[in-house]
């Protein structure tokens, strides 16, 4: 009888030690298949977490060879007819002159905006800027003055090139401040004023402003010329901005064209196209203003592996600089 009793014991320990090796071996097994199923999910995860990125990333880079080429288009076609009226005059002054007061050359720069417009691309403002001489300075600030009069009376008080200028105040019972206001530009030896704009109620508060007044766009403004390509500035906050969030930013593309184009943009009078003998910033340059969220919205419905359409402008080759 003991005997059995031993027996039963040591029958049920085995019972007990093989229903424990069975719990711990199935255990690790749905450890190790449970292990692998989440390793396997993140790489998934992670694969179309890179497929969703590199699809975005193609967007917004398609997105932005569109405005490129969009911003160069405008520069050709504002270029060569200021080349046109060159070949008609003998001195820069009589050249600005004839090409300031072409009947078409307005009218032209509205229908390059709405041609963009009606590509789809999402924009804020298109600016053509040209480098100005102070010598130059009155005939632009004349035609311009004569242009919002006639068709903007109600809504521009035109005044001439502006700039920002260094606002200082001090008093006795703290120290200097030092900050920036908006005010008629100060005598310079050339200026960059936002001459053209379209659309013109948008952007009243850059009309004739003179972008290398301010230290970022001026410097987005040496880079493109120096580089000969195009920059992209950081994120700013247009001045008429209607969104209130604090989100809504935006950035500007500008464009110096290709060099052929630019080398007759301010052609001197000794025919001098070397770039490091001249004393100030060569050539006029095409800008772009896109809102961050219109980018957004537009590039959503871009197909993932869409092509770039470029061919509705031209044909280029360009590289941003950011």
């Amino acid at each position: 009888q003991q005997q059995q009793q031993q027996q039963l014991y040591s029958s049920r320990r085995r019972s007990v030690t093989i229903s424990g090796l069975i719990f711990v071996l199935g255990c690790g097994a749905a450890l190790a298949f449970a292990s692998i199923g989440i390793a396997g999910a993140r790489r998934d995860s992670q694969q179309d977490f890179e497929t969703h990125v590199e699809a975005l990333a193609a967007k917004v880079t398609n997105a932005f060879r569109e405005y490129e080429t969009a911003a160069l288009w405008v520069h050709q076609h504002c270029a060569s007819h200021k080349k046109k009226q060159k070949r008609t005059t003998t001195t820069t002054k009589e050249t600005a002159t004839t090409l300031l007061y072409h009947p078409q050359f307005r009218a032209l720069f509205r229908n390059l905006y709405e041609s963009v417009v009606a590509k789809g691309l999402p924009l804020h403002a298109i600016q053509y800027i040209p480098n100005v001489t102070h010598e130059l300075r009155p005939i632009y600030e004349e035609e311009a003055r004569r242009f919002y009069q006639k068709y903007y009376p109600q809504h521009i008080n035109y005044t001439g090139l502006s700039g920002l200028t260094l606002l200082s105040s001090s008093s006795s019972s703290s120290s200097p401040s030092v900050g920036v206001q908006l005010a008629p530009r100060s005598t310079q030896p050339f200026y960059f004023p936002v001459h053209f704009v379209e659309p013109v109620l948008d952007n009243l508060g850059v009309i004739d402003f003179d972008i290398y007044s301010e230290p970022y766009p001026r410097w987005a403004l040496t880079t493109a010329l120096s580089t000969m390509e195009p920059v992209v500035t950081g994120r700013i906050r247009l001045i008429r901005e209607v969104d209130p969030s604090p989100h809504a930013f935006s950035v500007l593309l500008l464009h110096p064209g290709q060099p052929y184009s630019n080398m007759y943009a301010n052609e001197d009078e000794n025919n001098n196209h070397d770039l490091s003998k001249r004393p100030r910033p060569h050539g006029d340059v095409s800008l772009i203003a896109v809102r961050i969220p219109s980018l957004l919205e537009y590039i959503a419905t871009l197909p993932s592996q869409g092509t770039c359409s470029r061919q509705q402008y031209g044909t280029s080759s360009t590289t941003t600089t950011t």
